[in-house]
């Protein structure tokens, strides 16, 4: 059997107006120039009521004013933007970019800084308002303050005015940053990523949401005037699935699930896109299929559900090629292999230098696939998950869920092997087969001509495959092979 083996290639680009990293491996500040700024001009960043600088990002309430060398905060974002898409602009041609995430505060997500319980003063003073005195500290619970606690001030006129107030500018500064993006971005997704900020959700007051710029309580829908600007810009929201921090979504007044489907409904009934991410990499099985859940809901009756899914995995941090690595660790790649099965693509990719041990990692010893009675903690990854495919095929319990999720009760399994080396390819279910090109189509992607795939059933016909050509070709192996194993559903 032949089949065009399809490989998207597709960018989604975040463009970032904040310092990044803190929990990443890599950090990037600010531009050196605007910290420059920032020693003589601290009013440039978000400040507190005791006065304590954010120097991460910008205030919001120089957006529109000339301090940053004769231009505005909003001028100097859109100059990045306008350079990169000049820079970048034959990506941009050839279809590679497809979709721009632009950041609109600190960790790239629109809220203020202070949404553990503090007021920003830069946009204070554009109001001349210090905001309210008696809102706690930042480690106060909402019952601690006369502002947030029940029947609080939050509720009282000056409460509401105040609150609509500081929700507004940052409406305000999405709109404004919005415009200036789908202006130099014309025909490209745009993405706004939105917090998911659930401590206290179960307070009446949702005190963290209210000094994040929300305004959220549990008698006002915080989001409807936002997604209303957000829907008219013909943006996709982005909102970071909190389903994997279990410890704290088991803490008093924390709601990570009412949180994420207020969010998802109300950007839905505004007709939104919406597409997901998980805050926190994560290999765990039962958090797996809850961000699945979220993603899919199987019980929503207007079938709603993401356009698509961020996964962030821990693969960065996984000592792979530490010497007291065990195979019995590459279990925790098992849920990627059901993942799969329930229709999100899965790969593995073995990076490193020769003698690493890249092709120990993905096939085991060197007569793994040789002996028929290899002991299971001997095998490699490539057994493993072939392993694990079949598992589903008998073992009904999963599968039955595994239907409920996909309507489908067939499982296919094929397999296909592909090398390549000194820019050429050769598959080597066929050797035969010469010239051996790479496609692209205007709607289904990068694909390779002609590659040849043969059905298994069995983890018996997969070892018969994986035998056959080892021993015919074993340099193809340990050479820059591409195996896949292509499952159809």
């Amino acid at each position: 059997m032949k089949k065009n083996l399809i490989f998207p290639s597709i960018l989604r680009v975040g463009l970032a107006f904040h310092e990044y990293g803190g929990n990443d491996s890599i950090s990037i500040p600010l531009p050196q120039w605007v910290v420059e700024i920032g020693k003589d001009n601290k009013d440039i960043f978000f400040t507190d009521r005791e006065g304590r600088r954010n120097t991460k990002c910008l205030s919001w309430g120089i957006d529109k004013e000339r301090v940053l060398k004769g231009r505005t905060a909003a001028e100097v974002y859109f100059d990045v933007m306008r350079s990169f898409r000049t820079d970048f602009d034959d990506m941009f041609v050839e279809g590679l970019i497809t979709g721009l995430e632009i950041g609109l505060d600190a960790n790239g997500e629109l809220k203020y800084p202070s949404f553990s319980e503090k007021w920003d003063g830069g946009i204070l003073v554009l109001v001349s308002s210090r905001g309210p005195e008696n809102c706690g500290e930042y480690n106060s619970s909402p019952q601690e303050t006369g502002f947030f606690c029940e029947h609080g001030d939050y509720g009282s006129h000056y409460g509401r005015f105040f609150l609509q107030l500081y929700s507004q500018f940052l409406i305000d500064h999405a709109n404004t940053i919005l415009s200036l993006a789908t202006l130099g971005f014309e025909k490209i997704q745009i993405l706004v990523k939105i917090p998911a900020v659930y401590w206290w959700y179960r307070s009446k007051s949702h005190a963290s949401k209210l000094t994040g710029g929300y305004y959220n309580p549990d008698n006002h829908d915080g989001y409807s005037r936002l997604f209303k600007v957000l829907k008219k810009h013909s943006v996709v929201v982005k909102f970071v699935c909190p389903g994997s921090n279990l410890n704290l979504s088991s803490k008093e007044n924390h709601d990570p699930e009412g949180l994420t489907w207020q969010v998802l409904n109300s950007a839905w009934e505004e007709g939104l896109c919406v597409a997901g991410e998980n805050a926190f990499p994560c290999f765990d099985r039962e958090v797996l299929m809850r961000l699945l859940e979220t993603a899919k809901p199987s019980n929503d009756p207007d079938h709603q559900h993401f356009v698509f899914f961020n996964y962030k995995s821990p693969f960065p941090i996984l000592p792979l090629f530490d010497t007291t690595l065990c195979f019995s660790e590459l279990d925790q790649f098992f849920p990627l292999v059901e993942n799969c099965i329930v229709g999100f693509n899965s790969s593995v990719f073995a990076y490193g230098q020769s003698g690493s041990g890249k092709t120990y990692t993905i096939w085991g010893p060197s007569n793994a696939l040789l002996e028929e009675e290899l002991p299971s903690d001997q095998q490699g990854l490539t057994p493993r998950v072939f392993e694990s495919l079949f598992f589903f095929r008998m073992n009904e319990v999963r599968l039955n869920k595994i239907n409920m999720l996909t309507n489908n009760s067939c499982i296919n399994a094929a397999v296909l092997f592909l090398r390549s080396i000194m820019n050429k390819l050769l598959i080597l279910l066929d050797p035969t087969q010469r010239n051996i090109q790479i496609r692209e189509d205007t709607k289904t992607g990068v694909y390779v001509e002609n590659l040849t795939e043969e059905s298994v059933s069995s983890i018996k016909d997969v070892t018969k495959h994986l035998k056959k050509e080892r021993t015919t070709s074993p340099a193809a192996f340990t050479r820059a092979t591409v195996v896949v194993a292509m499952i159809e559903i």
